[in-house]
């Protein structure tokens, strides 16, 4: 992002960009681009990235550079393996508990778990339920 500047004496401004850690800034001279330095940035009034300019004709260039951008990166990639990887893993089943079977012998093989506790009293007396998933 780049601002053309021209200031008769030295002032302090608010330029309008939020500011967080990673801002950078350069304070290149408008006649010739290659003569820059770095410039000092804070939070000003609202949030917004506040400096000082000396007097003159002048380019301000900043940029931003999200902070612990590359250990992010490792750890958005680490993570992403890790979920291929187990999703590539076998899955152990456990047996049917006597709830589970009961309840299979009763026709309830239909509802999600969730009813299961629900309609648990109910399959295990043996009696008939309308049980509705409340989803």
């Amino acid at each position: 992002m780049s601002y053309r500047v021209e200031v008769e004496h030295q002032t302090e401004v608010a330029l309008n960009e939020s500011y967080y850690t990673g801002w950078t800034g350069k304070l290149c001279d408008a006649e010739n681009t290659q003569k820059c330095h770095a410039m000092a940035l804070s939070a000003g009034p609202g949030g917004y990235i506040k400096t000082v300019l000396p007097a003159g004709t002048y380019e301000v260039n900043l940029t931003y550079d999200a902070p612990y951008k590359n250990q992010l990166q490792v750890i958005f990639w680490v993570c992403v393996l890790l979920m291929l990887a187990s999703a590539a893993l076998p899955v152990k089943r456990r047996a049917a508990g006597a709830e589970e079977q009961k309840a299979k012998s009763l026709g309830f093989l239909a509802y999600p778990p969730q009813i299961w506790k629900i309609c648990k009293n109910v399959v295990l007396a043996k009696a008939t339920a309308n049980c509705i998933s409340h989803r």
